[in-house]
């Protein structure tokens, strides 16, 4: 005896929710549209029609109609979420190049662009306050210097952490808009976490016979404990992100680019 067919197989009828959303998950998936960007479109989907169903709810009794008749149909949907990912451009379909290469390449040309603009604007401003203070005729108390250092050591601190936290967050933050998963996250905070425990800056104070200097380099292998420290803050950014969106909060990061395509099928 031939198998009947499934209520959404047969010829006419809509499909049920749960087959609708398998074969949207199937048509993305032939699409090449990752598992992250899908489960973020699957989520802005289902907030969609959970807000549709409210309305109508309040406002008749009638049976509310099947995603295929809100939103459009799977193949339709996938078609337009695809072309909404392939604007996103050349690095966030290659998450090898973007998210391994990219690091490796980027983070230490950044950084020391980073570090040129960092004394280029305390240079300037050191020449800056000793312009005002010679025309002014004043001349700086006894008791700046420690103050002075004081503030020097904090901003050589700052640099061994807040570069490095800062290009955790933007590769997370690219992980995010391409619709990537943990997977390019933690590759990309590993190799920024390698870098900045890697890196080394000391800074020695002026004495009454010694002008102090400051010294930068890599310390292979890492011995102190502040060069852990700086590798453990890019990959708690990174795991951070991570906990955030599997928790469900994701939708403070997301850029909405998937909610458009379905808007687009059920404009359409």
């Amino acid at each position: 005896m031939d198998k009947l067919p499934l209520p959404e197989e047969r010829a006419g009828e809509t499909p049920t929710p749960r087959a609708w959303r398998e074969e949207l998950i199937r048509e993305l998936t032939r699409r090449k549209i990752p598992r992250a960007w899908q489960a973020r479109l699957l989520e802005e989907l289902d907030d969609h029609l959970s807000d549709l169903k409210e309305k109508r709810m309040s406002t008749t009794t009638e049976p509310f109609p099947s995603p295929e008749g809100r939103l459009g149909r799977p193949h339709e949907i996938a078609a337009a979420a695809a072309a909404e990912y392939r604007k996103l451009g050349f690095f966030a379909r290659r998450p090898v190049l973007t998210y391994f290469v990219g690091p490796l390449v980027m983070v230490p040309v950044a950084f020391v662009a980073f570090l040129f603009l960092f004394f280029l604007f305390f240079f300037t401003a050191g020449l800056a306050l000793e312009g005002i203070m010679s025309i002014v005729g004043a001349e700086p108390p006894h008791d700046m210097n420690p103050t002075a250092n004081g503030i020097a050591n904090a901003l050589v601190l700052s640099t061994r952490f807040v570069p490095f936290a800062f290009f955790a967050w933007m590769f997370c933050h690219f992980a995010r808009r391409h619709g990537r998963g943990w997977r390019c996250v933690l590759s990309a905070c590993t190799v920024v976490a390698v870098y900045a425990g890697l890196f080394s800056i000391a800074l020695q104070a002026p004495t009454g016979q010694d002008n102090g200097s400051l010294t930068m380099g890599l310390a292979i292998p890492p011995q102190q404990l502040t060069n852990f420290l700086q590798a453990a803050v890019p990959l708690a950014v990174g795991l951070l992100f991570i906990w955030r969106v599997s928790a469900g909060r994701s939708s403070s990061f997301h850029s909405g680019t998937t909610l458009r395509a379905s808007s687009q099928v059920a404009a359409g």
